[in-house]
């Protein structure tokens, strides 16, 4: 419920994150841990670590997928994936 109550104060315009190639990400804080105690600030940092490697990886399937159903897609998709292409760049 938290993650949720999070992701609503973002919509609200209210709610605290960190930028990530992703977009705005939760920081341990801006979580409301109630009832979960026991969740630490380290596992919560492995939660939401981002795999770019993985990521390069399902953007080229993108790249495929989009080549496929070019002629049907929304062409608002194609600078989206080409900006989250940017983003993974090291």
């Amino acid at each position: 419920m938290g993650v949720l109550k999070w992701t609503d104060d973002r919509v609200q315009g209210c709610g605290g994150a960190r930028q990530t190639a992703l977009g705005g990400m939760p920081r341990f804080e801006d979580v409301d841990w109630s009832g979960l105690d026991s969740v630490k600030p380290e596992q919560f940092e492995q939660l939401i670590w981002v795999d770019t490697d993985m990521w390069r990886a399902e953007l080229q399937m993108h790249g495929e997928l989009f080549q496929k159903l070019k002629e049907r897609l929304p062409r608002e998709f194609i600078p989206k994936r080409e900006l989250f292409e940017l983003a993974l760049v090291d």
